[in-house]
């Protein structure tokens, strides 16, 4: 069985020209012209795919080949007009977009720290992470997004730049790390970066190829943005495999749907939220026919969005992926065993190359997550670190999420977890997405609120979920507001962090 397996690896690597004699050699040119950078992987895909249709955004599409020339024109550009080299700093706070991509690559073909920022983030918001981080030399945003201080260029303006540009670029052996901010729902950041690697991102690849088998699809839309971990290592892999990639500045439900459809796209990369958003609309599953794969993550999937996408799409294989921005994606879910599951969704197994503990588990077996990867953020590779995220392990080896270990409040003595809340809120049927919030009560110290999303609007009674939560948790007298009403999300997919009402 081992052997069949590894065959089957073999040939899909050798199906995306990995391993092909030509994809060898076209790999080692890659590397010898842009070093170690993410512009030697879009070279190699421009050299193996050129014709090939790489991007759909708004509209506008490139090839490979195209999408090749674009970045190393913008490459130029920035380093002649701003100075842009080994070492420097740039900020990207922009939506997903042709030149969202194309910055993404030249800046790392420099050799330039690049930082990639929520878009969500307010005007005072981005002044505080400037003030703390000096020495940014160049900010790169979309015009309609809050003023920055410092030197900025527009996408806009970036997108007005001739196509192609044939200065020579000068040499680097490694191109420059790339910075995500985590934790943007919360308001409390941290900073995850990797550097470009030749073999950081094969574990995940590996794991797509051999359990999903991504590589027998040729189109990926991702409503994602790129900021995000999850969207941003979409992208990279997709690209390193030769697909066609849908983006989109906002999700759109019926957006989504009109561009499925048209484009007859094969593979969807969502948050869980926004399934029951698409498959309320009528003849949502004829819209989506053409779908083969949905790929979850970067959000808590739950029984009731698993079940309902099953149910809807029964010719759609569903996925659902775990990971951290610290630690990369480092657990799956397969189709088969979320099909399997009656109370709750499992966030899966540690993929090959990862190890995984459970820290101080309670007599329930509940306790922190705790990972070791060699793809996880430069300076935690191969070391163990706390996810923040506690879980259980069945018999089976399957994981389960309990909750955050940050996200506890004490109500009359009660100790709540609000992420468990939520998930115990989504066990209901008619219950799309829950929200859970702390709210200042005299009496109490604090009590909850609920904000909850219905699959159909008018489905559920306040007084009939009363009843209903009172037999599954022992603090339903602690739930003093409870809202019925589609709950706001961040541009995510997340739930908006739960800070306390006044």
């Amino acid at each position: 069985m081992r052997n069949k397996s590894h065959f089957s690896l073999l040939k899909a690597l050798w199906q995306i020209k990995f391993i092909t004699p030509k994809g060898l050699f076209t790999w080692g040119k890659a590397i010898r012209s842009e070093g170690v950078s993410l512009m030697a992987l879009l070279r190699f895909s421009a050299e193996t795919y050129p014709n090939k249709k790489a991007l759909n955004s708004e509209g506008e599409e490139l090839t490979y080949r195209q999408l090749l020339e674009q970045a190393y024109a913008l490459a130029s550009h920035l380093q002649q007009k701003y100075g842009i080299t080994e070492g420097s700093k740039v900020t990207l706070l922009c939506r997903n977009h042709t030149q969202a991509v194309l910055s993404i690559f030249a800046v790392s073909r420099l050799g330039a720290h690049l930082y990639l920022l929520n878009s969500d983030l307010s005007a005072q918001q981005l002044s505080d992470l400037s003030s703390k981080n000096k020495g940014y030399q160049l900010w790169i945003t979309d015009s309609d997004l809050p003023f920055v201080k410092g030197r900025v260029v527009t996408t806009e303006e970036l997108s007005t730049l001739p196509s192609t540009n044939h200065t020579a670029l000068p040499k680097v052996a490694r191109g420059g790390i790339i910075s995500v901010l985590s934790g943007g729902s919360s308001g409390h950041y941290t900073e995850a970066s990797r550097k470009p690697s030749t073999t950081a991102f094969l574990p995940p690849l590996l794991a797509l190829l051999r359990q999903i088998g991504i590589h027998q699809q040729q189109s990926v839309y991702i409503p994602l943005p790129l900021f995000h971990g999850f969207g941003l290592a979409t992208l990279l892999i997709s690209l390193a495999m030769g697909k066609q990639i849908w983006l989109t500045k906002h999700f759109s439900s019926s957006e989504t749907l009109h561009s499925i459809k048209t484009g007859e796209i094969e593979v969807l990369i969502v948050v869980p939220s926004m399934i029951p958003r698409l498959l309320q609309h009528p003849n949502a599953s004829g819209q989506l026919a053409s779908l083969q794969t949905i790929i979850t993550g970067g959000d808590r999937l739950t029984l009731t969005q698993a079940h309902l996408c099953l149910k809807e799409l029964p010719n759609t294989q569903l996925f659902n992926l775990y990971g951290t921005s610290e630690a990369g994606f480092f657990m799956l879910a397969t189709s088969e065993e979320l099909r399997k599951a009656t109370t709750e969704i499992p966030i899966g197994r540690p993929i090959k190359g990862v190890a995984c503990k459970i820290n101080n588990p309670s007599p329930q077996g509940v306790g922190e997550l705790w990972v070791a990867s060699k793809w996880a953020m430069s300076s935690r590779q191969g070391k163990w670190q706390a996810t923040g995220d506690l879980v259980y392990r069945d018999p089976q080896g399957l994981y389960y999420h309990r909750g955050r270990a940050d996200r506890m409040v004490v109500c009359g003595g009660e100790n709540i977890h609000l992420d468990h809340l939520e998930m115990v809120v989504e066990q209901h049927p008619l219950i799309a997405t829950a929200r859970a919030f702390t709210i200042d009560n005299p009496t109490l110290g604090n009590s909850i609120g609920l904000e909850i999303e219905l699959i159909e609007k008018g489905a559920l009674s306040e007084e009939s979920f009363r009843e209903w939560i009172k037999e599954k948790v022992p603090y339903s007298s602690a739930l003093t507001q409870i809202v019925f009403k589609e709950v706001t999300l961040t541009s995510t997919g997340k739930r908006p962090s739960s800070g306390i009402t006044h």
